[in-house]
């Protein structure tokens, strides 16, 4: 196994511990180990895009809107990073967090779907259970 995959790894156990904790409404200890994740990993979008989640569920809705956009610098194809973007940066926020690839999945199938950008005369914001009608 090559350091990138190990990186990857260490990535999505960060990532998966995070969502149990900020479901469990442990903020206090989400904080400590985005920032420890941030400090491991300074070159990569997913501490900044998980301490934005934070800060969204904390109400801090401007410094978390920065932490995307961290995260976005870092990579500007960050999937998560661009969900909780569009999500967050509206007057009326919609719609659930992403803290993985994963989250983003049905938000991908639906735009790939409708062939339609958010805002765009058309597109549907809500969830349908069946994404391509």
């Amino acid at each position: 196994m090559d350091m990138q995959e190990r990186t990857d790894i260490e990535i999505q156990k960060y990532c998966d511990i995070i969502r149990k904790l900020l479901l469990q409404r442990a903020y206090d200890e989400c904080e400590r180990r985005t920032i420890r994740m941030m400090e491991r990993f300074p070159h990569l979008p997913d501490p900044h895009n998980l301490y934005g989640v934070l800060l969204e569920k904390r109400g801090e809705h401007l410094l978390a809107l920065k932490h995307f956009r961290a995260a976005l610098s870092l990579d500007p194809s960050h999937a998560p990073a661009i969900h909780n973007l569009e999500t967050y940066a509206t007057l009326f926020s919609h719609g659930a967090y992403a803290i993985d690839e994963s989250d983003c999945k049905s938000h991908e199938v639906r735009m790939e779907c409708s062939g339609l950008k958010p805002g765009e005369k058309g597109y549907a914001e809500e969830e349908s259970e069946y994404p391509c009608n």
